[in-house]
């Protein structure tokens, strides 16, 4: 309006306005506010002052919504703030929770270990003291034999009773050598001929990469896996051995149970036609002392062996049972 003094509604100040504009101030889409303007002259604004104070109220509201933008940003930053300290307390909390449970397994599996070797190794020594008594009243030089050869069997379950858990503790003194584990597999076959599964089944590829292993130790592993392999079918079955070359990648990982270094591989995969593990058994079946075999069938000490051995040879052994299927191990060997 030109002129204020026109406008029966005007109520006019001290110093009445003759003139007046007036322009909003949008925020978010809607009106927070006004700029208002007078002039106590006739008809003192023009076009340019209303771009003006156009541009004022535009940079006012943008400083506005900058404003409630920083608000909310504090507020959204406390809450975060506020997450991350419950985060962080349950984190602890937790943690302390799984180091607490931590410690108590580990009690547990000191206490199966210690309580199954001296178990195991008193038995032993039972059956070696027994049969040198047993010497000393033997009638003839045939029987007096028999004792010791008894004893020196059982002499030679202790020794391997501590061969088992110093391999298994990471600490046997392994003297690697390059090794061809197809040579390997064929001569521990021949040379255990009786203690293994009727039907054995072997895929073995033709140019395998050579190893570093020590053999002695591989060879202790492999027939544990195969002796496993004949306890898991008693009524038979066919046990499949198979080695092959592979160059395992970082993604390969995801199709595996424990991760494992990338680089070139011998894979050696022993098979089985038995019962296969329990799922609930499997997180265990490499502790020591841990047997899903009868009592007195087995110490327990057979897969812990293979693992010891494998992580010592810088390898991994994953295990992929399936139930009703029969189990399958996989023994992961750095080529060299």
């Amino acid at each position: 309006m030109d002129d204020l003094l026109e406008d029966q509604a005007y109520i006019p100040d001290s110093e009445p306005a003759r003139s007046e504009i007036c322009v909003p101030l949008v925020s978010q889409g809607r009106v927070v506010g006004v700029i208002d303007s007078e002039h106590p002259d006739v008809a003192a604004f023009d076009a340019a002052d209303l771009e003006v104070l156009t541009t004022v109220a535009a940079m006012t509201s943008a400083k506005l919504e900058l404003l409630a933008e920083v608000d909310r940003s504090h507020a959204q930053y406390l809450a975060l703030k506020e997450s991350h300290r419950q985060l962080s307390e349950e984190i602890q909390n937790r943690t302390a929770l799984e180091a607490e449970l931590f410690n108590v397994r580990k009690m547990e599996a000191v206490g199966q270990l210690t309580g199954g070797f001296a178990h195991d190794f008193n038995n032993l020594l039972t059956v070696i003291s027994g049969n040198l008594e047993f010497v000393g009243l033997a009638e003839n030089e045939a029987q007096r034999q028999e004792y010791l050869d008894e004893a020196r069997t059982a002499a030679g379950r202790a020794a391997k009773l501590i061969q088992d858990l110093l391999a298994f503790s990471q600490r046997m003194h392994l003297r690697p050598v390059r090794t061809n584990l197809n040579t390997m597999i064929t001569t521990i076959c021949a040379q255990n001929r009786q203690r293994l599964p009727g039907d054995i089944q072997m895929d073995l590829v033709e140019d395998i990469l050579p190893v570093q292993v020590d053999p002695t130790a591989a060879e202790i592993a492999l027939v544990n896996l195969m002796i496993n392999a004949r306890d898991a079918m008693p009524h038979g079955g066919t046990l499949y051995i198979k080695t092959e070359n592979i160059q395992h990648g970082v993604a390969d990982n995801e199709s595996l149970s424990k991760n494992i270094v990338p680089g070139s591989y011998v894979k050696l995969t022993v098979s089985d036609e038995g019962e296969g593990i329990p799922p609930e058994a499997l997180d265990q079946i490499f502790d020591p002392f841990f047997t899903t075999k009868p009592v007195g069938a087995g110490t327990g000490l057979g897969l812990s062996m293979v693992l010891g051995f494998m992580q010592q040879s810088g390898g991994a052994v994953i295990a992929k049972p399936e139930v009703s299927q029969g189990a399958t191990f996989e023994l992961y060997f750095p080529t060299s």
